[in-house]
């Protein structure tokens, strides 16, 4: 399952690299779009993306001075941060998604890669 893995991190990182962004910053970027108001609180972010809070306001601070994404205090209370999608960070997205989807369906016809996943399904299903 680790190759599998691998392989698919690789080929997703390199797709997505090629419209200047890392897999990180395109997840964070595409769970923004998938709000309905395009933007969560940061440790939503950092929960939903597998970082650290420390990782994701680096994160964050990068992708707000690319004009990704911005930074808003939350309306309700004034003491929660929101990070939020720009229309930059859409049209970046969008032509992100192309790509890191023909990789990702790429991935999953590769024989390699089913005979792995299989391979493992097999394996947890023994256990």
């Amino acid at each position: 399952m680790r190759s599998a893995h691998c392989h698919v991190d690789h080929a997703l990182s390199t797709a997505v690299a090629q419209v200047g962004l890392s897999l990180v910053e395109f997840t964070v970027l595409d769970i923004l779009e998938e709000q309905v108001d395009a933007h969560l609180r940061m440790q939503d972010v950092a929960c939903v993306a597998a970082l650290t809070t420390g990782a994701t306001t680096r994160l964050v601070g990068r992708l707000e001075s690319r004009g990704l994404l911005r930074r808003v205090i939350c309306a309700s209370d004034r003491r929660g941060i929101y990070t939020e999608l720009t229309d930059d960070g859409r049209d970046l997205l969008a032509a992100a998604r192309p790509v890191h989807d023909a990789a990702l369906r790429a991935c999953l016809e590769d024989p390699a890669t089913v005979a792995a996943v299989s391979s493992a399904a097999a394996a947890i299903s023994r256990r």
